[in-house]
């Protein structure tokens, strides 16, 4: 079974930036995630998992062959599973009260807990190439990573105005962005191929938005994300390249890198409520993905999302 990183957009293990999953392109192959235990005997994948700020859960499930990505939500502890649309990398607004998704490569939506009403926020725009989508921290604003190899850069569009500015440039991918809680920074993940397709650099960057000054707080990393309170960012990748992928924490500054995870293959977290958990997605012995919690500081692991073995 694929890491759901090498399906993912822009993801340092894809190659080509297609999805090598049962020969699928990579957007129909994006791991997914349920809450809630089935009834029959398929066996689903759990993954791309987003949390609101009160603690509810958006995922995606897929079959093992991933003939199906299918958005759920439900609460943390994976009760009361609901079904809300066909599509992937699902994202929730601050209040909780609508999630942006992707149904296909520069097709994104939002929707209401009401799914009948479905908006298009880039329709009329001058986006393109659309790969990964997010919210700003006050809904205001939808953080996006639009190019194409060899280049991607990372733009900020105005929802009210449709206004969209650019804020990364220069050569490299750029992607899986997101915004401090009090707005002034970004953090975003990059890497630069060479000719060869050899990755000659690499990491995540923190990203002043007024001065525009950069800085790399790691040499290795993908989907960085802050805590709530803005004092830690959580992110999942190798260290020196190392297999399995973990995750990881790190100070703003870059300082106080810590490893949490030892697993099969540990992928993108998400803080809980509070910052007292992170929620997080594992690869079990039969290759199937898993939604898992852990204390902030890495104990107390827990199954929370998966099927029955």
């Amino acid at each position: 079974m694929k890491s759901i990183a090498a399906c993912l957009p822009f993801s340092t293990k894809a190659s080509n930036f297609s999805c090598r999953c049962a020969g699928m392109a990579w957007i129909f192959c994006l791991l997914s995630l349920a809450v809630h235990a089935q009834s029959d005997t398929t066996q689903y994948h759990y993954a791309q998992i987003s949390l609101s700020n009160n603690g509810t859960l958006l995922y995606v499930r897929s079959t093992r062959d991933n003939k199906f990505n299918e958005i759920f939500v439900a609460s943390a502890k994976g009760a009361q599973a609901k079904k809300m649309a066909s599509g992937m990398v699902p994202k929730w607004s601050p209040d909780g009260a609508s999630f942006l998704y992707s149904v296909s490569r520069g097709q994104f939506f939002i929707s209401g807990m009401d799914t009948s009403l479905k908006t298009d926020p880039f329709k009329n725009s001058t986006a393109h190439d659309l790969v990964t989508a997010t919210f700003s921290r006050d809904g205001k604003s939808i953080i996006f990573s639009q190019g194409a190899p060899p280049t991607a850069d990372i733009s900020i569009m105005n929802r009210e105005t449709r206004e969209i500015k650019q804020v990364t440039a220069g050569p490299g991918l750029k992607w899986g962005a997101d915004i401090s809680p009090d707005g002034k920074y970004m953090v975003y993940a990059y890497f630069i191929r060479a000719a060869d397709r050899t990755i000659t650099d690499r990491g995540i960057i923190v990203k002043d938005l007024a001065s525009g000054e950069e800085k790399k707080i790691s040499g290795f990393g993908e989907y960085p994300i802050w805590s709530h309170n803005g004092k830690s960012i959580a992110f999942f990748g190798h260290n020196n390249n190392e297999k399995p992928s973990h995750i990881y924490t790190v100070n703003p500054d870059g300082t106080g890198l810590r490893q949490l995870t030892e697993g099969e293959a540990d992928e993108t977290p998400q803080w809980g409520p509070g910052d007292k958990q992170i929620f997080f997605v594992t690869r079990n012995t039969a290759g199937l993905w898993e939604i898992w919690t852990m204390n902030a500081d890495g104990t107390a692991k827990e199954k929370r999302v998966g099927n029955r073995m």
